[in-house]
């Protein structure tokens, strides 16, 4: 008898090491697709942003797009000290994402200051992988005393942006 549950006990014992092994096996697998997926997504990921935004006043509201190197376009609205709300997301040709930048780094203005503020504020943010560039002035939309540096780019981002709100409220 005692022979018999030492040989139930050693088969059971193998079942289960040959389960464990099995499973072991799948989750080196799963491991090894999440990680090419990773690497896909990594890809994928956008090498910069321009991010154009207004907003303050009493509510504290901010309006604005962000333009993503790899085509995304993102339009949201966040109340101060709350996170980002997003309004909607457009996936553009990357190359119209990719001139914008070029304006901008040709422009000159990265070698340039403007910290403007007001109840109002416009902000133009240009983020790469190593750098960060942040320009301010007073006012919102046609208002705004956008500096003459900035102006085009900024008027070229914003219709961009437009015809996309146009297009994404149908």
């Amino acid at each position: 008898m005692a022979i018999l549950k030492l040989k139930f006990y050693y088969k059971v014992s193998i079942f289960i090491s040959v389960a464990l092994l099995i499973g072991c096996g799948s989750c080196k697998m799963d491991e090894e697709n999440e990680h090419q997926l990773l690497n896909k997504e990594a890809k994928s990921l956008p090498i910069f942003k321009i991010v154009l935004s207004s907003g303050g006043g009493f509510t504290g509201l901010s309006n604005g797009y962000s333009l993503f190197s790899n085509g995304n376009v993102e339009k949201w609205r966040q109340l101060s000290a709350v996170k980002d709300s997003v309004v909607w997301i457009s996936q553009v040709d990357s190359s119209k994402i990719y001139n914008f930048k070029n304006d901008l780094e040709t422009s000159g203005i990265t070698n340039k200051t403007y910290n403007g503020t007001g109840n109002i504020t416009t902000r133009l943010k240009y983020e790469t992988k190593d750098s960060t560039y942040n320009w301010s002035w007073k006012g919102a939309g046609d208002e705004s005393d956008v500096p003459l540096e900035i102006k085009p780019l900024f008027e070229n981002i914003k219709k961009f942006c437009s015809e996309l709100e146009n297009y994404n409220k149908n």
